[in-house]
């Protein structure tokens, strides 16, 4: 089955392979529906030849397009310039092709989780940074908690300080009597 119609030129025939099992089933009008014989062209191979770029230049750049929709129609697929290769050959690029794309996919996941592990390390830096483990602890510095309440107790004492001095302030501070 190949498009026909959509919106997008470049979704215009793309295909896919309508296996027996799908056979007696009614397929909407945008889609045309393409048989191979298969003594001459392979349905795998046709797939991967449609989405070739010398192939979608002569599906997109004649399409036309009606009130957002653009079509081709099956004279033009008919008229597809579509390179010959034996079915040896047929066989064997579908073979690589395939091939090619296990790989893609597994690059795909390796990337994936490669990126995941990458977002998750600004929280284990930070997270590593509070424990200590970033860079060699000096024996001689003092443990978190002691600093933590040193500057408690100095924020103490600067708010304590503060207090005496508007209290000060307020002491010389003269009211108007009426």
């Amino acid at each position: 089955m190949l498009i026909r119609s959509n919106g997008s030129a470049s979704l215009l025939g793309r295909a896919a392979i309508v296996s027996s099992e799908q056979n007696g089933f009614a397929y909407a009008g945008y889609l045309i529906r393409l048989r191979c014989d298969r003594e001459k062209l392979l349905p795998e191979f046709l797939i991967h030849i449609l989405s070739s770029y010398d192939i979608r230049m002569q599906i997109e750049i004649p399409s036309r397009s009606s009130s957002g929709v653009n079509n081709i129609n099956s004279d033009e697929v008919k008229a597809l310039e579509i390179p010959y290769f034996t079915i040896k050959e047929q066989t064997e690029i579908v073979r690589r092709v395939e091939q090619l794309f296990a790989f893609a996919d597994k690059i795909e996941a390796r990337y994936t989780k490669a990126k995941a592990m990458l977002d998750k390390l600004p929280q284990s830096i930070l997270a590593k940074a509070f424990r200590g483990e970033l860079v060699a602890q000096d024996p001689n510095d003092e443990p978190a908690s002691v600093l933590l309440e040193r500057i408690k107790a100095e924020k103490e004492k600067l708010a304590a300080e503060k207090k005496l001095i508007r209290q000060a302030q307020g002491k010389g501070k003269k009211t108007k009597e009426y």
